[in-house]
């Protein structure tokens, strides 16, 4: 209410203590609630790739005189129709090879009175471990030993090569919001990820590589494999920020985390996952740079051309993202100052 001199007379409305007690008491159990919810979804993206682990289509050759090969594809076919995609082999040392450069994940060679399982374990151990359960039924089967050689065994390291994932997944995913809210113009932030990728390559390869001992290759192959990685994952996000925004940014760090992580092939071996998400996955940058990591570490024979075009592909993306979002602002803000003259 005002006076006729103007003065404002009007009475303040004082809040009440009580309600505010209230609000800060919901707003305090909201944010525990919204923290549980978000726990509960990390656990079901990380829960369900493995709960529903069941190997299909594993890659495996059979190397052995032609009848005894046929029977034996014949006795696994029936046994369990989809579980081996295989390939047949004349000669264990054409076996051998093979498992060496990953173009299969393990064999059995057969023949005469001899059978011999040929495993990996540097690659997926779950693999090595459903040939060696297999070699040790058919042993009681046949009543005579079967032999399980480890044709590429990785030591106590090679399991440890999953958490390698760490050295381009922190560094990718701070690097990429952090730089986001703190750099502004498209090509600082590209700086800021080249930047990102460049330390923990060469820092997470001399931790990883000759502190540990989990990366067995060449270091400078693995520093660069880690810093592509972290600028690839790094890449995804920002790009995507760049492009939609905060939203963008937001959807970009949930789908590493939630979808591309779980879904990657680290935990279980794409054959192991339903699909097409094992294989969907696999290409993701996660899946890329672990499966990259390994090769290089355990496999030096494998073909890893494809796994390094993909790295670049991924970073490409982000770079593409990142001039295209710069782009859209430009022309939004050219626009608005238009409207204003």
């Amino acid at each position: 209410m005002t006076t006729g001199a103007g003065q404002d007379t009007t009475e303040k409305v004082k809040p009440d203590p009580q309600a505010r007690s209230r609000a800060d008491w919901i707003k305090a159990a909201a944010v525990g609630a919204g923290m549980a919810l978000v726990g509960c979804i990390m656990a079901i993206a990380f829960l369900w790739p493995l709960t529903n682990a069941t190997p299909k289509n594993v890659e495996l050759g059979l190397a052995g005189p032609e009848q005894a090969v046929a029977a034996m594809e014949t006795n696994l076919d029936t046994q369990n129709p989809d579980l081996f995609d295989i390939t047949t082999y004349d000669t264990r040392e054409e076996a051998v090879t093979a498992v060496e450069e990953r173009e299969i994940a393990g064999a059995i060679v057969t023949g005469g009175d001899r059978t011999e399982f040929l495993v990996a374990s540097a690659g997926a151990a779950q693999v090595s471990q459903l040939l060696t359960q297999m070699a040790d039924g058919m042993s009681v089967q046949q009543g005579s030993a079967v032999t399980v050689t480890d044709v590429v065994a990785g030591g106590r390291n090679a399991g440890a090569i999953s958490m390698a994932i760490i050295a381009a997944l922190i560094p990718g995913l701070a690097g990429s919001m952090v730089g986001f809210m703190a750099v502004k113009r498209a090509v600082n932030r590209f700086a800021t990820l080249t930047a990102a990728g460049v330390v923990s390559g060469i820092l997470s390869g001399l931790i990883l590589g000759p502190w540990f001992g989990v990366l067995a290759g060449d270091y400078w192959a693995g520093a660069l494999a880690i810093g592509l990685g972290t600028m690839a994952i790094g890449g995804f996000i920002t790009g995507l920020g760049a492009l939609l925004g905060g939203k963008g940014l937001g959807i970009g760090a949930l789908t590493i985390m939630l979808f591309a992580n779980p879904w990657s092939g680290n935990m279980a071996p794409k054959e192991f996952l339903p699909e097409p998400w094992g294989t969907i996955g696999s290409y993701m940058p996660n899946g890329t740079l672990i499966t990259l990591l390994r090769d290089l570490s355990y496999f030096p024979s494998a073909p890893t051309a494809g796994l390094w075009w993909t790295l670049i592909a991924w970073v490409a993306f982000g770079l593409v993202c990142l001039c295209a979002g710069s782009w859209v602002q430009e022309k939004k803000a050219a626009e608005v100052a238009g409207a204003d003259q």
